[in-house]
């Protein structure tokens, strides 16, 4: 008897031991399968930022290739005079740019007026710095109220100095392959 209750706990044991096997087998089949997934995910990951970095560096070669024209071709002869009063009618321009904008919240409406404060601004060489002390000194002039109003506008005409200063690059390009 003594003889059979030992082979019957060893046949137990060795019952339970295999049911343990069992379960971190599948334990560990399950994780491997997960490690998988997660590699995969991994993956795409690389691949994807490999794909983010290659087109940075040709965004950034493309931006070098704009910017490879020599810094002394643009620079120019004032072709008028900047008087006080044009000085004012540019900023008054540039003021009355800014409310349509608000306004309309469409630059493709004032694409004429961009291209002609452009090149009165070129007309007098006013610079890229020019433009942005332009920018700074008329939008207090669009008129807001309240802070947060204030502040509101000051981040959405950023989009017309954007424009002005692309639109202002592009005729200073051209003006240069002419030459």
């Amino acid at each position: 008897m003594k003889e059979k209750d030992k082979e019957d706990r060893m046949r137990e044991m060795l019952i339970e031991s295999n049911r343990r096997l069992q379960e971190t087998a599948q334990k560990l089949f399950m994780l491997k399968q997960e490690l998988e997934k997660k590699n995969k995910k991994l993956e795409i990951a690389r691949l994807r930022e490999k794909q983010q970095k290659e087109q940075l560096e040709h965004e950034l070669k493309g931006l070098k290739h704009l910017v490879s024209v020599k810094a002394e071709s643009f620079k120019t002869v004032p072709e008028k005079k900047l008087t006080e009063r044009i000085a004012k009618d540019l900023s008054l321009r540039y003021a009355r740019l800014l409310r349509t904008y608000l306004e309309t919240k469409d630059l493709g409406k004032e694409e004429s007026q961009v291209g002609e404060l452009c090149e009165r601004l070129i007309e007098y060489s006013i610079t890229p710095k020019g433009i942005i002390d332009l920018h700074l000194k008329s939008t207090p002039q669009v008129g807001t109220i309240g802070d947060l109003e204030n502040k509101r506008i000051i981040f959405e005409v950023r989009m017309v100095l954007l424009a002005v200063m692309t639109k202002y690059a592009s005729l200073l390009r051209e003006k240069v392959i002419k030459k």
